[in-house]
C-alpha cells in the first residue's frame, strides 16, 4: 500500500524520532502491509512534544480486525516471571486478611457452613476489589468441589502435555496462593471454605492477569465498523477499526480518523496539564457555546458535543484540504481558521505547547 501524507499539514519520516514514538504507542497484529507505516505518519501530523505527552499518559492506539478483540493485540502484555511472583507474594497476604475479615466472625458459629455460603459472594467482591486496586489481576472463584489442577488448568488456558513448563508454573502459583484456602493433594485441590484464588491465566500463548482479560475481550473489531474508532481517556485507549488506517480508506475517505480520536486525548490531556488545567473546560465549553450559536462549527460532528468539537478541531488543524475526499471534505486548517477564528486559534495555542 502507498504511504500518503497528503491530507497532513505536516508529518515526518518513518526513521525519525516523532514516527518512533508512534510506533511505540500503536497496539496492532496481523494487519495489511503498510498499515502500520501510514498510521505512523499520520501520527506524526503532531509535534514531537504531544506524542511525547502521549507517551507520557501511557496513551495506545490499537487497530483491530473484524476477528480481533483488544485482547488479540500486543496491548495484552505477556505476564513476567517477577510479575507472577509479584502477583502470589503480594496477593496471598491481602486475599488471607480479606478471608479472616469476612470469615473469621464466623467460625464457631452453630450453622458457619451456611453462614459462610451467604458470605461468600461479599468476599468474591471484597478480593476482587482488592485485586483491582492493586493491578494484581488475580480473581477468586467460588466452588466447594474438589477441583483437579489438570483439568482446571486446561479450562484457564493451560494445557500440560503440550506446555508441562507453563502448567507447572500456574500450579506451583496457585497452590501458593491459595496455601490457607484450601488443602492439593495429588494433584487435586480441595476448598477450605467455597472459596479459590485464580492467580493468572494463560491466553492464546499469553499469560495474562485474569481480572483483566474479560475487559479486553469485550472489545470487538465488529464493534467499531459503523463507528470508525473510538477513544476511552479513562483507559487512555484510542481503538480503530482497521479499515479505516489507509488514506484514502473506502469508508472514510481521507478523513483521518486516527487524529480526531487523539484530538479527545488533546482535550483529555489539557484538563490535567499545569499550563491549561484551570481553565481549559471553561474556555471549551465558552467555545462551544459560541460555535452553536454563530454555527461557526464546520462539521455535523463537531456541534453533537464540546468534545466531538475539540476532536474535529485538533484534525482541522493538522489536515489540508483535498479536492476529492468524499468524507467530511470541509475538515480542514483552512476552513477552521476562516469559519470559527477564535477556535482555530485556541487550538493552535494547545498544539503548540512546549
Amino acid at each position: 500500500m502507498e504511504i500518503s501524507s497528503r491530507t497532513l499539514v505536516q508529518s515526518r519520516p518513518l526513521n525519525s524520532p516523532e514516527a518512533a514514538l508512534a510506533r511505540e504507542m500503536i497496539e496492532a497484529s496481523r494487519l495489511p502491509d503498510g498499515y502500520e507505516a501510514q498510521l505512523q505518519t499520520d501520527m506524526t501530523a503532531f509535534p514531537k512534544r504531544w506524542l511525547e505527552r502521549f507517551k507520557e499518559n501511557d496513551v495506545s492506539v490499537a487497530v483491530l480486525k473484524d476477528d480481533q478483540t483488544l485482547a488479540d493485540t500486543p496491548i495484552l502484555h505477556a505476564l513476567e516471571e517477577a510479575q507472577i511472583a509479584e502477583i502470589v507474594s503480594r496477593g496471598k497476604p491481602l486475599v488471607e486478611k480479606a478471608v479472616e475479615e469476612i470469615f473469621g466472625p464466623l467460625r464457631g458459629h452453630p450453622d458457619e457452613d451456611y453462614q459462610k455460603y451467604q458470605a461468600t459472594g461479599i468476599l468474591q467482591e471484597k478480593i476482587h476489589e482488592l485485586s483491582n486496586q492493586t493491578n494484581l489481576g488475580f480473581t477468586a472463584e467460588v466452588g466447594r468441589e474438589a477441583l483437579d489442577l489438570g483439568y482446571l488448568g486446561g479450562r484457564m488456558g493451560f494445557d500440560p502435555t503440550y506446555d508441562p513448563e507453563s502448567f507447572e508454573r500456574w500450579k506451583t502459583a496457585f497452590t501458593d496462593i491459595n496455601e490457607k484456602l484450601g488443602q492439593v493433594r495429588d494433584g487435586v485441590f480441595q476448598p477450605r471454605d467455597g472459596i479459590y484464588i485464580v492467580p493468572y491465566l494463560m491466553y492464546r500463548g499469553k499469560t495474562a492477569r485474569a481480572l483483566s482479560l474479560p475487559s479486553y475481550q469485550q472489545f470487538k473489531g465488529l464493534d467499531f465498523q459503523n463507528n470508525l474508532g473510538a477513544n476511552f481517556p479513562e483507559n487512555r485507549l484510542v481503538i480503530l477499526h482497521e479499515s479505516v488506517v489507509p488514506n484514502p480508506s473506502s469508508r472514510a475517505g481521507k478523513h483521518r480518523v486516527a487524529l480526531h480520536e487523539l484530538g479527545h486525548m488533546v482535550d483529555w490531556i489539557c484538563k490535567e496539564l499545569p499550563e491549561t488545567k484551570d481553565t481549559h473546560e471553561q474556555k471549551v465549553n465558552q467555545l462551544y457555546r459560541q460555535g452553536m450559536q454563530s454555527n461557526s462549527l464546520i462539521t455535523d460532528r463537531a456541534r453533537d458535543s464540546a468534545g466531538e468539537m475539540m476532536a474535529e478541531a485538533v484534525e482541522a488543524y493538522l489536515t489540508v484540504e483535498e479536492s476529492d475526499n468524499f468524507y467530511k471534505p470541509e475538515n480542514h486548517r483552512e476552513n477552521l481558521q476562516k469559519s470559527f477564528p477564535e477556535l482555530y486559534n485556541y487550538v493552535d495555542y494547545l498544539i503548540n505547547l512546549a
